[in-house]
């Protein structure tokens, strides 16, 4: 029996799944050689080398950029469509296996947006040193950021008018090493308090710069204000942009945090999940840091695994925490999933697919796909 690997450059996704199936002792199988999964970069056909041997295929998403994994030497690594021969076989057995791995390796692009309107001068006074507390916060944010390899920061400030400290965003740490490189420019973008609070502004303003993110990372958006949307009688425009907020949700999750009178944030500008804004509030600005670090800290909280016959619709979730009651960073091993292979029935004869998605407490999702598609020559 002949096996072919056809490889289409997906997602890299957290997680590993190995599928087994049996072929008789004495076929021939051939196989494709190990091959180190790179993020967003072509994988090209390798040397075959053939074996007389049961088969077995195995998948791995690392959870890490630029991860690897170590398989025995018949296995398969990587992730995309494999092709297989399913000639004189009625059914296959396919176990899944792999890692749930800790939801601060999948890619993240984070973007916080800072009030710094006129009001701000009597609620964030600046200190002698010239810091103040929306700086000594950011300070304190971007540190705990670095540590995440796979994020990408941006800082936005807004009153009447926007800036920002790069027009694009940039890996964490790097984002760090700035932001102590131009300390004195980011307390002056941070404790400057002026004008009015145009949160129109400050949302197109974020968007485009998530714009220069990546397809496949979480987008979280870290508003703050001290109060309600407000703009000069002069300005022909509506300061609050609702429209965008919602435009933004559409591929985005926006937390806010308020001080004082700033039940727009919560009502109209935050995410929901489960129906709950995902906002904090404010009791004094010192809480700013606090409040921020606890919405970014998510954690993983659910992971699924679907599949299907190719061209079916029917499909079967299995909910991998529940079957398994396994934490981050935990091997799972789920039962055996079985399908029957008829080659004369359309419903049956073209391929398998499986999809693995991961959801962290920020209602961010995650998406890992593959399939197994079936010839009968």
């Amino acid at each position: 029996m002949f096996f072919r690997v056809v490889w289409l450059v997906l997602l890299i996704a957290c997680g590993t799944a190995s599928f087994s199936s049996t072929i008789q002792d004495g076929e021939d199988v051939v196989v494709k050689e190990s091959v180190e999964v790179v993020p967003n970069v072509e994988v090209e056909a390798t040397s075959l080398v053939e074996y007389t041997t049961k088969q077995r295929l195995a998948w791995h998403f690392p959870c890490e950029s630029g991860g690897s994994w170590t398989w025995g030497e018949r296995d398969f690594t990587g992730q995309g469509i494999y092709s297989k021969n399913m000639r004189d076989v009625e059914s296959l057995s396919l176990m899944v296996s792999g890692v749930l791995c800790d939801i601060r390796y999948l890619p993240r692009d984070v973007v916080f947006v800072i009030d710094t309107s006129s009001s701000m001068s009597s609620n964030d006074t600046t200190a002698e040193d010239g810091s103040c507390v929306r700086s000594r916060a950011m300070d304190r944010m971007a540190a705990y950021l670095s540590r995440f390899d796979n994020a990408r920061v941006g800082l936005v400030t807004y009153n009447s008018y926007v800036r920002v400290m790069s027009d694009h965003l940039v890996p964490a740490a790097d984002f760090y090493a700035d932001y102590l490189a131009q300390r004195e420019r980011m307390q002056n973008l941070l404790c400057f308090s002026n004008y009015y609070t145009n949160y129109r502004r400050a949302l197109l303003k974020t968007e485009k710069l998530l714009l220069t993110g990546r397809t496949n990372s979480f987008r979280e958006i870290y508003f703050f204000s001290d109060g309600e949307p407000l703009e000069s009688i002069f300005a022909l425009e509506n300061p609050a942009g609702l429209h965008i907020a919602e435009r933004l949700r559409q591929h985005a999750t926006i937390a806010t945090v308020g001080l004082g009178q700033t039940g727009i944030l919560k009502d109209k500008i935050a995410s929901r999940i489960a129906g709950v804004p995902l906002h904090r509030q404010a009791e004094n600005l010192d809480e700013l840091f606090v409040l921020l670090r606890e919405l970014v800290q998510t954690k993983n909280v659910g992971a699924e695994l679907t599949y299907r016959y190719l061209g079916a619709e029917d499909a079967y979730t299995i909910d991998i925490l529940q079957a398994t009651g396994v934490q981050a960073d935990e091997f799972f091993q789920l039962e055996p999933l079985l399908f029957s292979i008829d080659a004369d029935d359309p419903q049956k004869n073209k391929g398998i697919a499986i999809d693995i998605n991961y959801w962290d407490s920020n209602g961010n999702t995650y998406n890992a796909s593959g399939e197994l598609h079936f010839t009968f020559d």
